[in-house]
């Protein structure tokens, strides 16, 4: 784990204290069910979640679908396998991993999400790059996250300009788009196909 990697990690140590409250309070309230609706899971189709931070994407997850919560953080993912838990689901695997260094092999998934992520991610590029290794050619790939975001190593955030790093891609193509906003941020869904 290089430095920027460990300061954002400490950061997000800090952070899942008090981490649902503020994501929930800062979003959308209609975000994760369009994302999730766009993203069009079918059953039986494997998927992962990059970044995947203390579960708050777990109840819209499909029971019948395995998934793997990929996080480097344990403190996060500690309560990501609580809300698992709690809410009764068994097909769920927890991995503690960086997202841009995975341990799956190529076109491992049939879909991938990465929810207010690539935003927490220093060298997001590499993220969403190891992303379209590991998903399937023709499936999907779900982003939901800030349109632009800088790099303040006191609150986790990478420099990102989604837009951009969504639409420079050589192994996906945008299939649907969604700006969202509150009175304080932008945000965007973005569902991109794997074209490799």
């Amino acid at each position: 784990m290089n430095r920027k990697q460990k300061q954002v990690n400490s950061w997000y140590k800090i952070m899942s204290l008090f981490y649902d409250f503020s994501m929930n309070s800062e979003i959308p309230p209609d975000a994760r069910p369009i994302f999730f609706n766009k993203l069009n899971i079918q059953e039986s189709e494997k998927g992962i979640e990059l970044c995947s931070g203390t579960g708050l994407n777990i109840p819209f997850y499909p029971k019948s679908n395995r998934m793997y919560c990929v996080d480097i953080n344990s403190t996060m993912m500690k309560k990501a396998r609580k809300k698992a838990n709690t809410l009764s689901y068994t097909n769920i695997d927890f991995v503690l991993s960086d997202a841009k260094e995975l341990v799956f092999k190529n076109d491992s998934f049939d879909f991938g999400i990465f929810s207010y992520a690539l935003s927490g991610t220093p060298d997001n590029e590499l993220a969403l790059s190891e992303m379209e290794r590991v998903v399937k050619p023709g499936g999907r790939i779900g982003i939901l996250d800030y349109d632009d975001s800088f790099r303040f190593p006191m609150c986790g955030l990478a420099k990102l300009n989604l837009h951009q790093l969504v639409n420079d891609r050589k192994n996906t193509s945008v299939i649907y788009h969604k700006p969202l906003a509150t009175k304080t941020n932008r945000y965007s869904i973005y569902i991109l196909k794997v074209t490799k």
